[in-house]
């Protein structure tokens, strides 16, 4: 053998780039649209898959922001497996799953008004994701 080659190919590159993309918590949200202060106006429950987010009714209080807020109290302040936090704006109720990832995408938020309340605008669990490496 007169001459030897090395057919081998070498390649360089350079990360500029790059990290993790942290995992996202689902939110889902609805409205307290209506309802006055008295005996039964209440909402008495608020379900994720048949997970109840609250521990005990929430009496309306006559005002639709001051109910949102102390619904979403209630759901901060109750500890359910899965286990999930709220926060209120007007009377919209904000609800954030605690645990970070995809399982509660598409779960229906459900309010359940008693009495002359009302409520609407219920959505579906949305935007969570898993981290990304």
């Amino acid at each position: 053998m007169t001459d030897w080659y090395d057919g081998r190919a070498r390649a360089t590159f350079t990360i500029t780039a790059g990290g993790i993309t942290p995992a996202v918590a689902a939110a889902g949200s609805f409205e307290i649209t209506g309802g006055t202060a008295g005996a039964g106006n209440e909402v008495s429950a608020v379900r994720i898959d048949g997970v109840n987010l609250i521990g005990a009714a929430v009496p309306h209080t006559g005002d639709n922001v001051t109910t949102a807020a102390d619904v979403a109290t209630a759901i901060s302040a109750y500890v359910s497996n899965p286990d999930y936090t709220a926060t209120s704006s007007g009377s919209q109720v904000l609800i954030v799953a605690a645990v970070a990832g995809a399982a509660p995408n598409g779960k229906l938020v459900i309010p359940y008004p008693a009495g002359d309340v009302t409520t609407a605008g219920a959505t579906s669990m949305t935007g969570g994701a898993e981290q990304l490496t």
